[in-house]
């Protein structure tokens, strides 16, 4: 890693060139005393002191790895600034608006996209577009879609650095061809992978006993709002319209995906229903071998390379519905604390993690995120695992951002889930649960103050 340092004057002319080993500081031109003279009439060169940035963050030791290998690389390469973690346990969020109110909290710090626009409206946060312009740094280099979050009244407020998607289709190959069935991945290469002929392989994969208890289920099943979205979105339905100010959840096209979703868990009954305050059994659960699919995020194919499972599996894409897929999820970027005093180097800490070979690290330690640059192809060669890398390659091509404004996390748990619920349990159908909060919500998105 000495190979890649810089001087603090070189920074903003190798930025500006594009390169991935380096960092970004919009630093002005150091300012101080005349130097002292030596006795030969020299100058004498003071011991350089750098300036500290500190880099909030959270996570269990596995996930610190990287990081913390990545912030030994960048402070390694260049002299003026050094990089320090401070690992956050317990509430973020409150954590965070606590310390920043005491005039106190680190310099750039790890945040998921909704606390991001949260922060940024509260003024919390420092605009990153100017600072970037100043070293010709181009956003187009990340995926547009996951600059979205982190953009507040047409300035951006953070850094992508990973993001996962919430229904990337993970399948137990060796139950899908017990049964005779094509593999999810395959089926979908031919076309044939849809909400339909999933739900039927559910069907033939669920095995039950004398009594008609299921032994073995199809798939595993979510009654959050995020469990339902993705069907919603493959048929072309939500809970909002694209800026989150309108509830379009009682729409057609939005009851008629919720209500399919609902009867797998009701009327198919190929899934295991889960009873509050008891654990699922491990032969009902997808890593017990006794599931034959699940919908789940990236994160999860971490999980599944650390297990030793007893089957073979894999991964395919979300199945497609009368519009196309139903891919959602959300990011995690960086952000840089508007009262920071070294706010170019916690910008070029935020940056360094965004090039490719600190992308690289955290895919081979932790595959725990996809990266939010074009390195996909390295995945494979980097996990050495052999599954359909192709899936998160392409998953980005139909990902949408989870829909969020400030305010939008209450109505979810005030409104929405709890309306959600009673589809989950049958006792309201999904038109009548949604027409039944439409007026409701549509009032408290109406009150909502941040700007879209």
């Amino acid at each position: 890693m000495g190979s890649r340092r810089v001087t603090r004057r070189q920074v903003l002319r190798v930025l500006a060139a594009g390169s991935a080993t380096t960092l970004v500081a919009a630093c002005a031109p150091a300012v101080g005393t005349a130097p002292a003279t030596g006795a030969g009439g020299g100058p004498v060169q003071a011991p350089k002191t750098p300036s500290k940035v500190l880099y909030g963050t959270w996570g269990d030791p596995n996930f610190l790895i990287p990081i913390e290998a990545d912030i030994k690389a960048f402070n390694e390469s260049q002299e003026d600034f050094v990089v320090e973690i401070q690992n956050v346990v317990g509430n973020a969020k409150q954590h965070y608006l606590t310390v920043f109110a005491a005039g106190a909290g680190p310099d750039c710090f790890f945040a998921l996209d909704g606390l991001s626009r949260e922060f940024a409206t509260k003024g919390i946060l420092a605009p990153l577009d100017d600072m970037l312009a100043q070293v010709g740094a181009d956003k187009a280099r990340w995926y547009p879609e996951l600059l979205k979050p982190y953009t507040v009244k047409g300035q951006l407020y953070g850094l992508p650095q990973g993001w996962g998607a919430d229904s990337i289709n993970f399948f137990n190959a060796d139950l899908f061809t017990s049964a005779g069935l094509a593999l999810p991945f395959d089926a979908d290469q031919a076309g044939e992978w849809t909400w339909d002929t999933m739900r039927e392989a559910a069907r033939q994969l669920t095995v039950r006993d004398s009594n008609g208890n299921p032994t073995q289920f199809g798939m595993e099943w979510s009654g959050s709002w995020s469990g339902y979205l993705p069907p919603m979105l493959a048929y072309g339905g939500s809970f909002f319209d694209a800026g989150a100010t309108v509830f379009t959840g009682a729409e057609d096209a939005a009851v008629e995906a919720m209500q399919m979703w609902a009867d797998i868990r009701n009327v198919d009954k190929t899934a295991p229903i889960a009873v509050a305050g008891q654990a699922t059994p491990t032969t009902q659960t997808f890593a017990g071998g006794g599931v034959g699919l699940v919908h789940r995020g990236f994160w999860f194919i971490g999980y599944l390379l650390t297990g030793d499972l007893p089957f073979s599996w894999d991964l395919a894409l979300p199945p497609k519905g009368a519009v196309g897929r139903g891919c959602t999820g959300g990011s995690a970027g960086i952000c840089v604390h508007s009262q920071s005093k070294v706010k170019e180097g916690a910008l070029g800490f935020a940056w360094w993690r965004n090039q490719e070979a600190s992308q690289v690290a955290m895919l081979s330690q932790v595959a725990d995120m996809s990266p939010v640059i074009e390195i996909n192809a390295k995945m494979a060669e980097i996990n050495k695992a052999d599954i359909n890398w192709v899936v998160p390659v392409e998953i980005i091509n139909s990902f949408t951002q989870r829909p969020y404004r400030v305010g939008t996390d209450e109505i979810f748990t005030k409104y929405i889930q709890p309306a959600l619920d009673t589809i989950t349990d049958g006792t309201m159908t999904a038109r009548e649960a949604m027409t039944g909060i439409a007026d409701t919500v549509n009032t408290a998105l109406a009150a909502l103050t941040d700007e879209v």
